[in-house]
């Protein structure tokens, strides 16, 4: 099977995440904040702006999943770091949902990087020397 024709799962969950939170901004904007308190347009903005940047981010993730078959590691890195220092700030939040990607994108990443090394040793270069 060739690495470019598998799904890819990660990019697709990250996308997924962003359009949902993107679509409960826009609703948010629309009906009024969750509490009093908040400032509805500001509340509104940030929350539909993250949603667009986590959009970018998943279409991004498709696009590199297919050239290179697995999730960069430095965007798991990124991903990870948002996900603890969100928790961190935020325990009861959607950050949550970014352990299924960072799941995903980590397996994928470790599979590739043991086929690749699966390759190397059978290669007849690696039987050299």
């Amino acid at each position: 099977m060739n690495m470019n024709s598998k799904k890819p799962v990660t990019g697709i969950l990250i996308l997924t995440i962003g359009t949902l939170h993107t679509a409960l901004g826009v609703v948010t904007w629309v009906s009024g904040p969750p509490m009093p308190s908040v400032d509805q347009t500001a509340y509104s903005f940030w929350f539909t702006v993250f949603g667009v940047l986590a959009m970018v981010l998943g279409v991004a993730v498709i696009e590199a999943s297919r050239a290179i078959g697995h999730v960069p590691p430095t965007v798991l890195v990124g991903v990870a770091v948002t996900f603890v220092f969100g928790v961190l700030v935020l325990p009861a939040s959607g950050f949550w949902s970014l352990l299924v990607p960072l799941a995903t994108g980590t397996i994928g990443w470790l599979s590739s990087r043991r086929s690749s090394q699966v390759r190397r040793e059978m290669s007849p270069e690696g039987h050299l020397g």
